[in-house]
C-alpha cells in the first residue's frame, strides 16, 4: 500500500492512527498501525510522533517496526536509542547500541560517532567511566562535534580529569572562533540557502 490517499490529522488523539487503516491488526486484535506498509509510510508516521506531537513513547512502537522494516539501516536504532534515553529506558537504549557498535565491527564511519555519544547519554547517570570512555572515542571519530565535545569536557570535568575537559573546552572555542570566521568570510546578499 501506499501513502497517497491516506488521511493526515496533525491533531486530535491520536494522529498516528489516522494515517492507516483500521483493517491492520495485529493477531491478538491489537492495533497494528504499520503492518504490511512500506517504509516511507512508517516514517512518515515516526515523523509526526516525534516532531509534531514531540511523543517519544509514541514513536518507540513505529521505530520498531522500521527498524524491521529496514534492519541494516543504523539511523533508525540511533533513534530509538535516543527516545528510550529521553523515556529514562537506559538498559534499553544500551542494548540497542551497544548492538550496533558491534554490527559496525571495526569499521569506523563517521555516524559510529553519534552511536558512541548517544551510549555515553545513556550510561552517564548510572557508568561515569563508560560514558566518558564512550565520549572520548566519539571525539576521536568526529573531532568536531560541538555537542560531543561539550559533553567530554563537562564529565572530565565532573571526574576530575582537568587535562582532559580543558583540552575539549579549547576544542570547542576553536571551533567557535573557526565558525565566526567562516560566517565572516561568507558574503551576506540577504538571499539565503
Amino acid at each position: 500500500p501506499s501513502c497517497a490517499g491516506r488521511q493526515r490529522l496533525e491533531v486530535g488523539p491520536d494522529p498516528v492512527e489516522t494515517l492507516f487503516p483500521e483493517s491492520l491488526v495485529h493477531a491478538g486484535g491489537t492495533p497494528n498501525p504499520v503492518a504490511g506498509l512500506r517504509p516511507p509510510c512508517v516514517t512518515q508516521a515516526v515523523e509526526v510522533q516525534a516532531n509534531k506531537l514531540r511523543s517519544a513513547d509514541g514513536v518507540i512502537p513505529l521505530l520498531r517496526q522500521v527498524i524491521e522494516l529496514e534492519p541494516e539501516n543504523a539511523a533508525p536504532r540511533l533513534q530509538l536509542a535516543n527516545a528510550f534515553i529521553e523515556t529514562k529506558r537506559g538498559a534499553e537504549a544500551v542494548a540497542i547500541l551497544d548492538a550496533q557498535l558491534a554490527h559496525y565491527g571495526t569499521r569506523r564511519p563517521k555516524d559510529r560517532a553519534l552511536v558512541h555519544y548517544a551510549l555515553a547519554r545513556a550510561l552517564a547517570v548510572s557508568e561515569k567511566k563508560r560514558a566518558l570512555k564512550e565520549l572520548e572515542q566519539a571525539a576521536r571519530i568526529d573531532p568536531a562535534h560541538a555537542d560531543i565535545l561539550h559533553m567530554l569536557a563537562q564529565l572530565a570535568h565532573a571526574e576530575g580529569k582537568l587535562d582532559l575537559a580543558n583540552q575539549n573546552y579549547q576544542a570547542l572555542l576553536t571551533l567557535r572562533r573557526s565558525a565566526e570566521i567562516l560566517a565572516k568570510l561568507m558574503p551576506s546578499n540577504g538571499a539565503g540557502c
